[in-house]
């Protein structure tokens, strides 16, 4: 009888083992070593690490990571052997779903290779639906760069004490019609949505920015470090809904290369929806190149 917990310490390196199996062997030792070294510093958690169980024998693992948002990151679940593969991965998915579905999570996201046809079909079987397709780009900032566009936009620098109600309420503009994952959007505030953002990479409040004109707020620029990648991030930007098409989101973007040059970092790094054309041609003239793309499905509590 297939039994479901949590994997207890002396489990952890076979489950991450099997957890990442489709990798090859060296790059899996070093994946699982990893992990097990950021549990040991308190960087990774593994209350999410769950395992399926039948007797003494691991038969599959699933693993969600907490975030401080209140959402999590799951890994696809995987099945040892060929037989009942199926109801053992729903088996784990159901633990995952069963705390989204109870408030424990805010929502739960995985992002998979394009063409991970059976892990997907596997999270589309359990209540994780297709949210979008991404395209991951960099922009390296050896090469040259377009000069400031000369609009007239105030900036301010984001502060928790003075203007957070303030950088949250834009948020919530700058998601009206948007074509960003116009589905996801709907699921969460301002506050949730800056909350979130603070979790990817390094945050430093000087790195997030709004502009406005005439004292109009009309969009907003934040950004992370990535020390080991040697970049910054565009973890979010957004023009409001009144503001689009007068050239303020590829003003805000040009101020963003330069900063990040001027503090010394090779590229500037972000993700965009696929079907997201406007952004992408602005990407696309300022130099952005595509890297990576990947599949996003998440399962969300219903409010």
């Amino acid at each position: 009888m297939l039994k479901i917990s949590m994997a207890t310490p002396a489990e952890q390196a076979a489950a991450l083992s099997l957890l990442f199996q489709a990798m090859p062997t060296e790059i899996r030792s070093a994946q699982v070593e990893e992990f097990l070294t950021g549990a040991e510093r308190g960087e990774i958690s593994f209350d999410g690490l769950i395992l399926a169980r039948e007797g003494s024998q691991i038969r599959g693992v699933v693993l969600s990571i907490m975030q401080d948002d209140g959402t999590a990151f799951v890994w696809p679940a995987q099945a040892e052997g060929d037989a009942d593969c199926n109801a053992i991965v729903d088996a784990l998915y159901g633990t995952v779903a069963g705390r989204v579905d109870a408030g424990e999570i805010v929502s739960a996201q995985s992002i998979l290779e394009t063409d991970a046809t059976a892990d997907r079909a596997a999270l589309i079987r359990n209540g994780f639906r297709h949210l979008a397709d991404l395209f991951y780009l960099q922009r390296l900032l050896e090469n040259p760069l377009p000069s400031r566009v000369d609009v007239a936009l105030d900036v301010t620098v984001f502060c928790a004490q003075e203007n957070e109600e303030r950088f949250a309420r834009l948020v919530e503009q700058t998601y009206i019609d948007t074509l960003d994952c116009p589905d996801f959007h709907e699921h969460r505030t301002g506050m949730e949505a800056l909350a979130s953002h603070r979790c990817s990479g390094d945050f430093t409040a000087e790195r997030w920015k709004v502009y406005s004109i005439d004292g109009r707020d009309v969009g907003m620029l934040l950004m992370n470090d990535h020390p080991a990648q040697d970049a910054w991030e565009v973890v979010y930007m957004g023009v409001a809904a009144d503001a689009r098409g007068c050239g303020y989101g590829r003003a805000m973007l040009i101020d963003g290369l330069h900063a990040a040059r001027n503090a010394g970092r090779q590229s500037v790094l972000l993700a965009v929806d696929a079907q997201n054309a406007p952004a992408n041609r602005i990407y696309d003239e300022l130099g952005f190149i595509e890297v990576a793309s990947r599949a996003v499905h998440v399962r969300t509590a219903k409010r």
